[in-house]
């Protein structure tokens, strides 16, 4: 006999970021959930495994700034449920080089939401 119940509602593959917040919600609305993950954790072999990642709100979309809102109130959530802080805000700085003929010059523009300052950086050449 198995020592694990295989009687749920849903059964969640990849324990990665994407599926534990599946398996968590799921599961906070009363389903039965099984969450599997094929290497046994903690690992470094999925995409949303290890030390650091980034987390923003600098979108130009409207929807992807408020879906980015709700986010960090979830992440937040998770922070004073588990007592742990998760995310640590720092500044950050984007520069992108664009290739052109004939013009040679910088563009500097900043966006500002809410708690995130982000300056991105055009280099012309």
């Amino acid at each position: 006999m198995s020592r694990y119940p295989l009687d749920f509602d849903y059964l969640v593959l990849g324990a990665g970021i994407n599926g534990t917040f599946a398996a968590l919600h799921l599961s906070e609305k009363g389903h039965r959930t099984a969450l599997v993950e094929q290497f046994p954790l903690p690992h470094s072999r999925g995409s949303s495994h290890g030390q650091s990642r980034i987390i923003r709100r600098a979108y130009s979309q409207p929807f992807l700034r408020a879906m980015m809102d709700d986010a960090y109130a979830q992440w937040g959530r998770l922070e004073r449920e588990a007592g742990v802080q998760l995310i640590r805000p720092v500044g950050m700085l984007v520069r992108r080089r664009r290739r052109r003929k004939k013009r040679r010059n910088s563009k500097l523009t900043k966006t500002t939401h809410k708690d995130q300052f982000v300056i991105a950086v055009t280099v012309v050449l």
